[in-house]
């Protein structure tokens, strides 16, 4: 299952998955809980860097352990038309306390601010197909359907423009900084 997340992705990130919203698993559950931009700049026209991060959390009901080569978070890039995203960062790893995170960023240089309708980001959890029949509770997610999250170009636009102050050229319905109250938009598939 997949949330697409719409203008407040940051904002979202406080909702989805905060203790206390979920619902409660006996067991470990992996959850992406934050997909956000930061660090922006604007060093050329109609040009950003930035940094784009991913959080996960153990919002379950146990510790998640396994082996370090059996799950990792990816972040992939994809653009209209690829038949396979862009894998942009990976990260493997063994265990995770109920209630931490780990994080995954990269940096993103020269993010043309025109022509890219139709890409996303997508943040993911990632497990070996072996660790469903394993018998080994520990490393078991108890709620798949929080183990990923996109971004998609309207929000990365929205994002940018928020945290540069200004209005992007050449945006659709004349974007404008999101308001503190503005909810996102969420789908789940």
């Amino acid at each position: 299952m997949t949330r697409i997340v719409g203008i407040g992705a940051l904002a979202l990130a406080g909702l989805l998955g905060a203790p206390g919203v979920h619902a409660a698993c006996p067991g470990p559950d992996l959850a992406v809980v934050e997909l956000s931009i930061g660090s922006v700049e604007s060093k050329r026209p109609n040009t950003y860097d930035f940094e784009i991060s991913c959080v996960i959390r153990n919002d379950g009901g146990a510790d998640y352990v396994s082996t370090e080569t059996a799950q990792g978070i990816h972040f992939y890039e994809s653009q209209a038309g690829d038949s396979e995203p862009h894998r942009l960062k990976f990260r493997h790893f063994e265990a995770l306390p109920m209630g931490e995170t780990l994080k995954v960023s990269r940096n993103i240089l020269d993010f043309p601010a025109e022509g890219n309708e139709g890409m996303k980001y997508v943040c993911r959890i990632e497990y070996d197909a072996g660790l469903a029949t394993d018998d080994q509770t520990g490393n078991d997610d108890c709620n798949p359907i929080n183990n990923s999250m996109e971004l998609d170009w309207s929000a990365v636009r929205a994002l940018l423009q928020g945290q540069m102050g200004n209005v992007i050229p050449g945006a659709p319905g004349d974007f404008r900084p999101v308001a503190p109250g503005d909810m996102p938009t969420v789908r789940t598939e």
